[in-house]
């Protein structure tokens, strides 16, 4: 690239500078005018403190959300089964299927299925830090779903302050829950026992696609007390 410029004449390499700018400052522009996220019809915002900000998006059937925009990456999980487009992409989500979109970011979701999408927005407020290899927008930065390879089995993914982990236990089993906040995201209907610093234990009943904030240091351990495998996702923030 340096020897480019230096081969340029002068009123070109002006020029282009110039072309630059315009570019830049027409997006910045853009991004300015452009809907939040959380001031789009079909976005609500559940959740917010100094870290993240969470978002349910409801987008009912065949209809597409506003032009809307998101300052900060987030982490997107979705509790349907469904297809929407986002300009030329389009992809079919199982439930628990997740994407990490680096922000700021301009979209307009399309849901191309006959029943309601649905999905969480976690949002990590500040500025990630711009690494070179970021993750791929189009794939699941969780991973495959293992399914009934294994009974239980966790697969995690860390981006900056951000750490989320899919798990599923079979009856039984238990997931060992760090100190920070977590977000708990049920993929299935939910009958855990959630034990309490100090041997208390209490009942946790959530159905698919609903959620709970779990307060950092509240929670030790979470136990699958139903007769199936409980399928969650976790976001640690």
């Amino acid at each position: 690239m340096k020897v480019l410029i230096r081969l340029l004449p002068p009123g070109l390499f002006i020029l282009l500078a110039l072309a630059v700018v315009t570019v830049l400052g027409r997006d910045a522009k853009a991004q300015a005018s452009c809907t939040d996220a959380g001031d789009e019809p079909n976005h609500t915002v559940i959740y917010r403190n100094s870290r993240v900000r969470i978002l349910e998006l409801q987008l009912p059937r065949l209809k597409s959300t506003e032009v809307h925009c998101h300052q900060y990456s987030y982490l997107s999980v979705v509790t349907t089964e469904s297809r929407t487009t986002d300009g030329p992409y389009g992809n079919d989500w199982a439930p628990g299927e997740s994407r990490f979109i680096y922000g700021p970011v301009t979209q307009t979701i399309r849901n191309d299925e006959s029943v309601t999408h649905r999905a969480i927005e976690v949002e990590v407020l500040g500025t990630l830090p711009a690494y070179r290899l970021q993750p791929n927008p189009n794939r699941d930065p969780l991973g495959s779903d293992l399914g009934t390879l294994k009974p239980t089995w966790t697969t995690t993914f860390t981006w900056g302050p951000l750490t989320a982990t899919r798990t599923q236990l079979a009856g039984g089993d238990s997931w060992d829950v760090n100190r920070p906040d977590h977000l708990l995201i049920a993929i299935t209907s939910l009958e855990l026992e959630k034990q309490v610093p100090g041997g208390t234990s209490e009942k946790i009943s959530l159905e698919r696609g609903e959620t709970l904030i779990l307060p950092g240091g509240s929670v030790s351990k979470l136990t699958n007390k139903g007769g199936d495998g409980a399928k969650f996702v976790a976001v640690e923030f």
